[in-house]
């Protein structure tokens, strides 16, 4: 019993997961077992507020898909001695940070 309990809990969440993913368009013509492959790799990462995903110069090898909430980019600017971090951009909801670094085999710019 516990198991079908659990199945039935899981399921709406990944079928969520797979129906949002599927409508982004960087994903729009994905071939099906590509994509199952994405999905099966993916894990749901809620980071604390404030937390680093990765940082300038960092060889990206995830992209990060933004169900809920929003991500201010940040950049630090090195001026007369002194750091300061400058707010570059804010991603939303259906936005995804990394694809391109991944893509593109690169690191963070």
């Amino acid at each position: 019993m516990y198991q079908h309990l659990r199945a039935i809990f899981i399921f709406p969440e990944l079928e969520f997961k797979i129906n949002f993913i599927k409508s982004l368009p960087y994903f729009v013509n994905s071939h099906e077992s590509t994509f199952d492959k994405m999905i099966e790799n993916s894990r749901t990462l809620r980071p604390a507020i404030n937390s680093i995903l990765y940082s300038q110069g960092d060889r990206v090898s995830s992209v990060y898909v933004i169900f809920q909430g929003d991500f201010e980019l940040s950049k630090k600017v090195k001026k007369s001695r002194a750091i300061y971090s400058i707010d570059v951009s804010t991603v939303s909801v259906g936005e995804c940070l990394g694809i391109q670094e991944v893509i593109m085999g690169q690191m963070s710019q």
